[in-house]
């Protein structure tokens, strides 16, 4: 399967300095190797941490031409003890209902931080529009402001249901759709996106450590997102939003984000028909057929 070249970048970082820590690793890499996951059970490394560094490892060897030590990661898996630890994407919330959205807009909206206004208007558009986070740079509107063209982010190896999608805001209240034109201008006024995004997503994640300090997994930028799958699920089809998400295939919202009955009632975007005719209908896979006597004794 084909990599993007940030992930082979992170895959090489990663690689690099699990080796180094094995000193001269060059002169026997499979003694390396086995170093390096006896180390990691003793640290009781998560699972998601195994897998991570197997595939990384995997990789930067078979690259750097010792493909014997990289035949020799598959032999290690995780120890029946390892367990997934809440790191990371593990630590937010897959869901952004009302009530919380209304504690946490109403922390924000009692800060003093430079960021809050545009905190508060980023979560609510995320769930008005389901783009990830990063899909706004770029974002437009159209001369009538009622359609908002998004470059899709995710499109390597075919995840994505084209370069572009559409969302018609013709079904949103003219506040909502002021929310969204707002959105597009903060960006597009913004001298640096990175720094923007940046410092949002920190004084969303210090707002919500403070509402809800005993809360293992809490609301981030990205939860928002997920409610907006949820709600969309209740009123459309897996492949409507498929195409409203970005993906390639209708069976990727229903695997990975927010369950339908998270939904809740809300007015959303439409997908153009083109975006729609992009997304990949679920493989058909004939139940399976045993060969008769005769078919047998030919073969």
């Amino acid at each position: 399967m084909a990599r993007s070249r940030d992930t082979e970048a992170f895959y090489k970082s990663v690689s690099q300095t699990l080796l180094t820590d094995c000193g001269d690793w060059r002169a026997d890499p499979v003694a390396a190797v086995r170093r390096i996951f006896k180390k990691g059970a003793s640290r009781q490394w998560s699972i998601s941490t195994w897998r991570l560094y197997r595939a990384a490892l995997r990789w930067y060897l078979m690259e750097s031409g010792y493909s014997e030590a990289a035949d020799a990661v598959r032999d290690y898996t995780p120890p029946e003890n390892a367990h997934p630890i809440l790191r990371g994407a593990k630590k937010k919330q897959k869901h952004l209902g009302r009530a919380d959205l209304d504690i946490l807009d109403t922390a924000l909206a009692g800060s003093r931080q430079t960021y809050a206004p545009a905190a508060r208007l980023w979560l609510w558009v995320g769930i008005l529009t389901g783009l990830r986070p990063r899909e706004w740079e770029g974002a437009s509107l159209d001369e009538e402001g009622l359609v908002l063209r998004v470059r899709n982010a995710k499109q390597t190896n075919g995840r994505a249901n084209g370069t572009h999608r559409h969302l018609r805001l013709h079904r949103m209240t003219p506040d909502e759709q002021n929310a969204i034109r707002q959105m597009v201008d903060l960006v597009a006024t913004s001298a640096d996106f990175s720094l923007l995004y940046a410092r949002v997503r920190k004084i969303i994640w210090r707002t919500a450590k403070r509402c809800w300090p005993r809360r293992t997994q809490r609301p981030s930028l990205y939860s928002a997102r997920h409610q907006w799958a949820a709600n969309a699920k209740r009123i459309y089809s897996k492949r409507v939003v498929a195409a409203l998400a970005g993906h390639a295939s209708e069976e990727t919202a229903g695997i990975h984000y927010a369950r339908r009955s998270r939904g809740e009632s809300a007015h959303l975007p439409e997908p153009l028909e083109q975006d729609i005719a992009a997304v990949r209908k679920p493989a058909k896979i004939p139940p399976f057929t045993p060969p008769t006597v005769q078919e047998t004794d030919q073969g």
